[in-house]
């Protein structure tokens, strides 16, 4: 077939064009003509039915795409008929339903119907489950032909239950996530998507590999999200009419762009390949020959008598021997192309066993004798007996675990107890009580799906996530200069250096909502009650990041392995095991701004702190109105000229790689002193909001298009001056340059920001304002604070620090982890939030109201 996967398109327009001829008798003669639709069904099911037996087809082999199968049962109308007539069926009924709230079926009958669809779910999940693991001679094909015949159908009922169920208000927390208005612009994209999406992951992800994948389910997870996200941007394009020349353009120019064809310099190299290649084989005779009875303590000296026997046993060419060596990183490919990684097979030294000897993977770092070189890293199997490296490690119960399980299970037993007591209470018809139901699963994933008209309130308006992509570069890979070059592109300067201006837009509306909602406040009750304030946030923010904390300093080092794996999680655990205390007073990016519990959290800090004095300056201004701005906007400049002061004098760069940057992110990053000047920028931009929320700002369209004019030429010049100052040696140029940009370009960026949500308030922003306010940004922006705290560890765990081989860089690779990080800290956020965050946020509203 030409693009094979579009064999639906041939059925499903065969069955469209059969349809008039049986819903037309249908219409005119209602009941008799059902018995022929169904009895067309059961034909069709029978035809399969014969067919797997006459043939003794398997179901093994359909899954293996066997093409005799596809051919005859898999691909033909005739044998995949039976579940559009049973929709068709279904839509007769649909019409002919009295009612949309159950009609003549009471409440208990849809309960019923629940339980059959789920009981039929699962059965037809798991009997495939076991159809495809089982060896096929261990069973009868009468089976697999019954399951063929039976399950599609089944499967197609379920899923017009659900819609029946649905239609007529029975649907629960089902019907609010399927009907919420988010699915709105995915559903006018899903056939552009089932179009292209076959070919884009073939092109992007399979005949583009240029060298051999670890699988992992981690990176099959990354990689299903990634071609997610990848699809939709390609269909959103491909369904534009006028945009496909411009698409054609775009795809190829991706595809070039992908291959990185990067040419090296030819170097004097004086330490050859085949010494590297010996090196491994010379430890093994060193090994061999190595006296180890002096050796104490008695650990060590168990650790080199098992690598003697080990070696020796090599050197004998004895089977287990073989296999112990055979792990072991050997001469990497590309070794002239900065690639010295040889980790060799990290799975198959975790799985080594034999008599009491258990592998255990090391990575060892060796400086080769030409400096111009890269480093060998190499992977090496070694005993557990041996100290360090990645090992099976037990479950030490310290006080971080021991407290991280009682507090966990008593929120696992909240939110088991609170869910029972909805559901019960639903099921019974009575009232639910909102304290008993705040830590209710059931409640709390349906809030957040659950979506408002268009909203239209300026602190509503944008949302934006910071997924950090950069932590992936640090994965080791095997041509580094392939990523290098992309690192100095434009391109990657936006995802890359750019994106830290995300954090910068966080502030300036937080200031915004600040002032904002404190002027409402102070309009209504011509007061505010700081203190009960104070509460209020901090319980709102606090809930889900303890929970964080305490998962980082418990169970989070035991979720998974890799190169890079214990280490990271250590220093995490370690971090947080001393400061957590700071971390949740917010004031670690003055107390231990160079080991902060989770790094990038630095801005619940800074955000905090803004927040506590917040009312000292939004109440002044609306006490005394604007003459309190000028003092605002002195603050604003003064924090601009205390980071232009600090750069000066300490010659600091934009650069993050030179010398002295930790130092500068301590003294000009994490202090909130240092990064106010957008917050408070924000609080005056929420106060212009009040006023013209009451007064009304009337501008002529002609200043309007002046002000988009100026934001983007400002957002432009932003953008490329960061890319130039990223990628020029900062030795060219003089460090005045940086200390300008960084002083004023977050602030100027956050005024590009504001400018934006102002358009939209004044319905000047055309079509920029129907994207920032559609409600399919409703349930994201419920999550962003959970994704927020979440996404770094996940995006860390899941393509960082469990890698077990070096990785091959691309774009197209890049684009796609990022994709699956972002649905990763979606599906995760959704679950945290939740458990974590709805709940105290239901406590805060009805105990401290």
């Amino acid at each position: 077939m030409c693009l094979s996967w579009t064999w639906y398109l041939s059925v499903d327009m065969q069955l469209y064009l059969l349809a008039p001829a049986l819903i037309y008798p249908l219409w005119r003669w209602r009941n008799k003509p059902l018995f022929t639709i169904i009895f067309l069904a059961f034909l069709s099911m029978g035809c399969v039915l014969t067919t797997y037996l006459v043939n003794d087809f398997r179901t093994a082999a359909l899954n293996a795409g066997d093409e005799q199968i596809l051919k005859l049962t898999y691909y033909p109308t005739h044998a995949r008929a039976a579940v559009w007539l049973f929709g068709a069926i279904f839509g007769w009924i649909l019409h002919n339903w009295p009612g949309s709230n159950g009609g003549l079926l009471r409440t208990r009958y849809f309960r019923f119907g629940w339980a059959v669809c789920c009981a039929l779910l699962a059965v037809t999940v798991y009997a495939n489950f076991e159809l495809v693991r089982t060896d096929p001679r261990e069973y009868s094909a009468v089976a697999d032909a019954f399951y063929q015949v039976l399950s599609r159908p089944v499967f197609g009922i379920c899923v017009m239950w659900v819609i029946f169920a649905c239609v007529n208000g029975k649907g629960g927390v089902v019907n609010d996530i399927l009907s919420a208005p988010m699915w709105q612009p995915l559903a006018r994209l899903s056939f552009t998507m089932y179009l292209v999406h076959c070919l884009l992951i073939w092109m992007l992800t399979v005949a583009n590999v240029k060298t051999d994948l670890h699988f992992s389910e981690a990176d099959l997870f990354n990689r299903a999200w990634g071609g997610i996200g990848m699809t939709t941007c390609v269909a959103l394009l491909w369904i534009t009419y006028d945009m496909r020349y411009l698409l054609s353009i775009v795809l190829l120019a991706g595809i070039a762009q992908a291959r990185l064809n990067v040419s090296s310099t030819q170097q004097s190299v004086d330490f050859s390949i085949d010494e590297v290649a010996l090196l491994n084989r010379h430890f093994l005779d060193y090994l061999v020959a190595y006296d180890n009875s002096q050796v104490v303590p008695d650990q060590d000296r168990r650790c080199i008598a098992s690598l003697k026997q080990l070696s020796a046993a090599y050197v004998r060419r004895e089977r287990h021997g073989l296999e112990w060596f055979d792990s072991w990183g050997k001469i990497p490919s590309g070794l002239y192309y900065a690639n010295g990684n040889a980790f060799g097979n990290y799975e198959q030294c975790r799985r080594f066993s034999w008599n009491d000897v258990r592998g255990q993977h090391c990575a060892f770092v060796a400086l080769l004798p030409n400096p111009e070189l890269a480093m060998f890293q190499s992977g090496l199997c070694v005993p557990q007996f041996c100290q360090m490296c990645n090992k099976d490690r037990d479950v030490v119960f310290s006080g971080g675990v021991v407290t991280a399980i009682v507090i966990f299970s008593i929120i696992a037993g909240l939110t088991l107890a609170s869910t029972l007591y909805e559901v019960v209470q639903i099921i019974r018809n009575q009232t639910v009580i909102p304290l008993y139901s705040s830590f209710s699963l059931y409640k709390n994933v349906r809030g957040i799906f659950h979506t408002t008209p268009r909203i239209t309130d300026p602190e509503k308006q944008l949302s934006v996530i910071d997924t950090h992509p950069r932590e992936i570069i640090h994965v080791p890979i095997d041509n580094a200069p392939g990523r290098m070059d992309y690192m100095g592109t434009f391109g990657s300067s936006i995802l890359f250096t750019s994106g830290y201006l995300a954090v910068d837009t966080f502030l300036a509306l937080s200031g915004m909502l600040v002032a904002f909602n404190i002027l409402n406040e102070l309009d209504k009750n011509g007061k505010i009650n700081p203190l009960k304030m104070y509460l209020h946030r901090y319980i709102r923010i606090t809930g889900p990041y303890a929970a964080l904390i305490l998962f980082g300093v418990s169970f989070a080092k035991y979720m998974g392995e890799g190169l890079l794996w214990n280490p990271i999680m250590e220093h995490h655990e370690a971090s947080c095991s001393k400061y957590w205390w700071s971390a949740l007073l917010y004031i670690q990016n003055y107390v231990n701004p160079t080991n902060m519990c989770f790094g990038w959290t630095w801005y619940l800090s800074v955000d905090m702190q803004l927040y506590i004095i917040g009312p000292a300056l939004i109440y002044p201004l609306w006490r005394w109105g604007k003459r309190v701005l000028f003092a605002i906007g002195g603050l604003a400049v003064l924090s601009m000229l205390c980071v232009l002061t600090t750069f000066l004098i300490n010659e600091f760069r934009f650069n993050f790689n030179t010398p002295n940057a930790g130092d500068r992110a301590v003294l000009t990053y994490y202090p909130t002193h240092a990064r106010m000047s957008v917050w408070l920028l924000g609080a005056i931009f929420g106060y212009v909001l009040h006023v013209k929320k009451t007064k009304g700002i009337n501008l002529p369209d002609r200043l309007y298009a002046f002000g988009w004019a100026t934001c983007f030429a400002i957002l432009g010049v932003i953008m490329y001056a960061n890319f130039e100052l990223i990628r020029t040696p900062y030795e060219e140029f003089s460090h005045v340059i940086d200390a300008f940009y960084e002083a004023f370009g977050r602030s100027f960026f956050a005024v590009c920001v504001l400018w934006v949500i102002f358009a939209c308030v004044n319905g000047k922003a055309g079509v920029i304002n129907d994207f920032l306010s559609s409600s399919l940004w409703q349930p994201l922006s419920k999550l962003s604070f959970t994704v927020y705290l979440l996404h770094v560890l996940l995006l860390m765990m899941a393509s960082v620090i469990s890698v077990k081989t070096d990785l091959h860089f691309s774009v197209i690779d890049l684009f796609y982890r990022i994709w699956g990080a972002f649905g990763l800290s979606l599906s995760v956020s959704v679950l945290w939030s939740a458990l974590f965050e709805i709940p105290f946020v239901t406590l805060d509203r009805i105990l401290l109201r």
